[in-house]
């Protein structure tokens, strides 16, 4: 993540960020990373709604009910998807990365972006973070 707040060419997307020094675009991508992990967004196989149906059957098949998972209680969690305002027809699927999010309103106010800048800001900043392998893009639609 140094290398990446360091290299000048990666933040030229928005004034805001090519005038930080490579600490504080560090501590950027830093609050907007921890925000994805903090709502368990995180692509991994384990936090797939299918394989953790297949963990809950196995569990029910091969523990006893001291050791096995609560059938009243759902103690699996699935990861979290992420969506743009506009861009998916998921109606209701995912957490919102619009302006209004808290993470759109610490970057705004942070960054000085305005609403009008906001969406492609967002989208150039999570392209940024997908090109280097710190997030995922799902499947769209």
């Amino acid at each position: 993540m140094k290398d990446l707040a360091a290299d000048e060419s990666r933040w030229t997307f928005h004034p805001s960020l090519s005038s930080l020094s490579p600490v504080e675009r560090s501590e950027t991508l830093r609050v907007l990373l921890d925000h994805f992990r903090r709502k368990l967004a995180i692509n991994n196989r384990i936090l797939q709604e299918t394989n953790q149906q297949q963990i809950r059957r196995r569990s029910e098949q091969n523990l006893n009910e001291f050791w096995g998972l609560d059938s009243e209680i759902n103690q699996l969690r699935t990861s979290t998807r992420f969506v743009l305002t506009g861009t998916s027809n998921r109606g209701g699927e995912g957490i919102s990365l619009g302006e209004r999010s808290a993470l759109g309103r610490y970057l705004r106010t942070r960054l000085g972006v305005t609403s009008n800048e906001y969406p492609n800001f967002i989208s150039d900043i999570l392209n940024l973070t997908i090109s280097q392998g710190f997030l995922s893009a799902g499947p769209s639609g």
